[in-house]
């Protein structure tokens, strides 16, 4: 038989009628029905309204929630019994294990249960350590880019968070992750301009070549005033792949500062082996 939301509510509302027979029609359907969440997150929904005070209720959708394989099922009981069996002593357990790699059949299903958790049981003490465990230790990339997303935005000030950001930039380097990645050196680097040690450490970023081009925009986005960028912009210059990109930002930025002009003529006296377009950029600049 083919289910709409539509058919799952005509049968609460034949459970509201008290027919005996609702409640094991309804649990059938959960775990049959195949085409989509909807359906699903209705009829658990109703399961737990209807038979909320009912110990067997409870302990069957404990059970498809710890059991299932069916990331539409664990999605749509799951949030039902988070909802309104908050204060029940297993309903954190099972969710923290479901969020296991090994448990939960979907990365995405595990950023949900991530998130569940840290939104539902933000003031337990035990979310915060766990919290922080999936963000460096979860096996899925994308879990644990769920998780310093949630630490960035529920627990920014929280002494462990900025390091956790770090260690992610710099340790987290699955090619799929990049994107993930940068916008953690953005948010580190805009999130805490005002941090004596964000300089340097984009700075280091570029010395070791870890997204060093994201790094050197923030570092002229945020510091450009700073005096001491443009002497490491001129350093930059040694390096051979962000040479052009170095003089490039010295000329937008720095072209009337009273060090550029004596730097430029001294550039030009250098002797490189083959035309370039850094020689074209050197050669552009004092000709203006």
């Amino acid at each position: 038989m083919y289910w709409t939301v539509e058919k799952a509510e005509i049968a609460i509302i034949r459970s509201v009628k008290g027919e005996p027979k609702t409640l094991p029609h309804l649990k059938y359907l959960i775990q049959t029905y195949d085409d989509g969440r909807d359906v699903k997150d209705a009829v658990s929904k109703t399961i737990a309204k209807k038979w909320q005070k009912e110990r067997k209720a409870l302990l069957w959708l404990k059970h498809l929630a710890h059991n299932s394989s069916d990331p539409n099922i664990i999605h749509a009981v799951a949030q039902t019994i988070a909802q309104l069996w908050k204060n029940d002593l297993d309903i954190l357990a099972i969710l923290k294990d479901r969020a296991r790699s090994d448990c939960a059949p979907h990365p995405y299903l595990q950023c949900w249960i991530v998130e569940s958790i840290s939104r539902a049981w933000k003031d337990n003490l035990d979310t915060l350590p766990w919290l922080k465990d999936i963000a460096k230790n979860a096996d899925d990339w994308d879990v644990r880019g769920s998780a310093v997303q949630i630490l960035l935005q529920g627990w920014k000030n929280d002494p462990d968070t900025l390091p956790i950001l770090k260690y992610r930039v710099r340790f987290d380097r699955n090619e799929y992750s990049r994107s993930d990645r940068c916008e953690v050196v953005k948010d580190i680097a805009q999130g805490w301009k005002d941090d004596p040690d964000t300089l340097p450490w984009l700075q280091e970023l570029v010395e070791d070549d870890i997204d060093k081009d994201l790094a050197i925009d923030e570092i002229i986005l945020g510091w450009k005033d700073d005096p001491d960028i443009l002497p490491w912009l001129q350093e930059l210059v040694e390096d051979d792949i962000y040479r052009v990109r170095a003089i490039d930002e010295i000329i937008l930025s720095w072209k009337d500062h009273p060090d550029v002009l004596p730097w430029f003529k001294s550039l030009a006296q250098q002797a490189f082996p083959i035309k370039s377009r850094f020689q074209d950029l050197i050669i552009d600049y004092l000709a203006r």
